[in-house]
């Protein structure tokens, strides 16, 4: 079973009070998991809106909103996770938002085995 970084709550989840599969992450989380980790959290609305990134981006938020229809306040959260585990980066600012930009699964395993080699030589 791969561990779930970040919970996605169903509807069902909500009306029963079921929250135990939340935790917020911290800066070093990605870096410490394994890549089938990092890949099975590539799931749900992130995994919606990063397919919708591929595709269509770089975009802001809003137009990550309007383009998947997904709620503004529900994309803004699941973008920065994409961002922390690596299936995502901030290119730019247009007023007040990032743009972002998919990186590829190739892309973003490539990042996290480079992350954890430079983590383990520090520790030498």
């Amino acid at each position: 079973m791969v561990p779930v970084l970040y919970g996605e709550e169903s509807a069902e989840d909500t009306r029963l009070g079921d929250t135990r599969h939340k935790r917020i992450m911290n800066t070093t989380d990605p870096r410490d998991m394994t890549w089938q980790e990092i890949r099975g959290n590539l799931a749900g609305t992130r995994e919606k809106i990063h397919a919708w990134l591929l595709a269509c981006g770089p975009a802001t938020t809003s137009e990550i909103a309007e383009g998947t229809r997904v709620g503004l306040l529900t994309v803004r959260p699941r973008v920065s996770e994409l961002c922390a585990l690596g299936f995502a980066v901030c290119v730019g600012r247009q007023g007040l938002e990032g743009i972002y930009q998919a990186a590829t699964i190739e892309e973003a395993m490539r990042a996290h085995e480079e992350s954890r080699r430079e983590a383990q030589l520090n520790l030498l």
